[in-house]
């Protein structure tokens, strides 16, 4: 983010907090138009991150924080800002719990607690696939994303290629992927 910033903000005062010697780095931030650092500096450092109050925090990478319980949700959460910003090409992946852990983030209370979520949203539109409750839910949210497809954003990259190879296996791999296979193929059926 340090070049990009050099590349497109050439002027801004970009303050990098890193490494073992950052303890120092803290003392720059009154004078820095952008501070950047990492999910593991905001879990370690998170005491020092609650002594200012920034204008904007930008999470890239935010599915880091999609488990509401993990310590990087919680020292990220703890940051103070007057807006929050959440970048992700992954937003959801295995429940819609990742979804309230993001907007706890960005707006918290938007989607009311944890329990209220569940109650209202996860559960009859996961277990119960109530179209009603799906359909409200992207209704309250839908101003809060931005969704682009890489045919939008970049448009000189090829299209997707794949290359279909057949692999032989013989022994022990073959013995393994047999045994890994029949106890899917059970599981499923």
């Amino acid at each position: 983010w340090e070049r990009e910033f050099k590349k497109f903000a050439p002027d801004a005062r970009v303050l990098v907090v890193h490494g073992s010697d950052r303890a120092t780095a803290y003392d720059g931030i009154r004078d820095a138009d952008v501070v950047v650092t990492s999910y593991p500096i905001v879990c370690r450092d998170e005491e020092k991150f609650a002594e200012w109050d920034f204008h904007l925090v930008i999470l890239d990478e935010a599915q880091t924080i999609k488990n509401m319980k993990s310590r990087a949700h919680i020292a990220c959460r703890s940051i103070v800002a007057t807006h929050r910003l959440c970048l992700s090409g992954t937003p959801v992946e295995n429940h819609l719990g990742e979804l309230w852990s993001l907007f706890d983030f960005v707006n918290p209370g938007l989607l009311g607690d944890e329990l209220h979520f569940n109650r209202f949203y996860r559960v009859p539109i996961e277990r119960l696939r109530n179209e009603d409750r799906l359909s409200a839910l992207r209704e309250l949210v839908a101003p809060y994303i931005l969704r682009r497809n890489k045919r939008d954003v970049a448009k000189e990259l090829p299209k997707k290629t794949e290359v279909m190879r057949p692999v032989e296996l013989h022994g022990q791999q073959r013995e393994l992927y047999e045994s890994i296979r029949v106890a899917a193929h059970a599981e499923v059926r």
